[in-house]
């Protein structure tokens, strides 16, 4: 019985860190998404050389920022659903050694 109730604490702690994780990507993705769409608006906004020039500059800033916020984003979610797979694993460990 124990043995039981220790695989599903682990196996729904498992499936909400999937959920959790999911969720990071799909979110991160959007944002990245959105400040893509800003970066697109403006460089386009450049008339002159040095403007678009300028604009292009700024725009590949802002992809750049939005690149690793995505990626911290994931990394920061997939350590929170690591630990709580973690502590399940810990708790499971506890419940068979009763």
């Amino acid at each position: 019985a124990a043995r039981a109730r220790a695989e599903k604490l682990v196996n729904e702690a498992e499936a909400r860190a999937s959920v959790i994780k999911a969720e990071a990507r799909r979110t991160a993705a959007a944002n990245k998404q959105r400040v893509y769409l800003q970066a697109d608006s403006i460089e386009q906004k450049g008339t002159s050389p040095l403007e678009k020039l300028a604009s292009r500059k700024a725009a590949d800033r802002m992809k750049q920022q939005a690149d690793k916020r995505e990626i911290q984003f994931v990394e920061e979610a997939d350590k929170r659903a690591d630990a709580i797979v973690n502590k399940a694993k810990e708790q499971a460990a506890r419940l068979e050694g009763i």
